[in-house]
């Protein structure tokens, strides 16, 4: 094979999982959108040790974030692309946007409380994903 042809086939995308890490990553802000939204039960559960009060849904919120460098890293597994163009600067710029946008729409949801460390959960892990989407090439 010549060189041409040899580097267009190793920078050539796979489109053929193309639509499934779409629908996923789609999917999974979706789902996030909807447990900030429906009512659930009390998660107030706290770590007291010594005066230092830690909400574990503070962890949960930050965690649950890298669900979007998850799929980033399943897409670059598949060889494929969320999106078709500056893809890293997209993920990360949607992401804080989600981490801002799930907290923020409590405040229209009258069965929900907005509640600023939880942005701040959820900005931190925003943070971690942007981290993990800059150091994978």
């Amino acid at each position: 094979m010549n060189q041409d042809k040899m580097e267009s086939k190793k920078g050539r995308k796979n489109v053929k999982y193309q639509g499934f890490v779409k629908g996923l990553y789609w999917g999974f802000a979706l789902f996030l959108v909807l447990m900030n939204v429906i009512p659930l039960g009390k998660a107030n559960v706290t770590l007291n040790k010594e005066r230092i009060i830690f909400r574990l849904d503070y962890l949960v919120h930050a965690v649950i974030m890298l669900g979007f460098s998850g799929i980033y890293l399943l897409a670059k597994c598949l060889k494929t692309q969320i999106f078709m163009s500056r893809e890293k600067s997209k993920l990360i710029a949607l992401t804080f946007l989600f981490a801002l946008l799930l907290e923020t729409l409590q405040l229209l949801v009258p069965w929900r409380t907005f509640n600023p460390l939880d942005l701040i959960a959820n900005l931190v892990g925003a943070v971690l994903v942007s981290a993990i989407v800059l150091i994978v090439r």
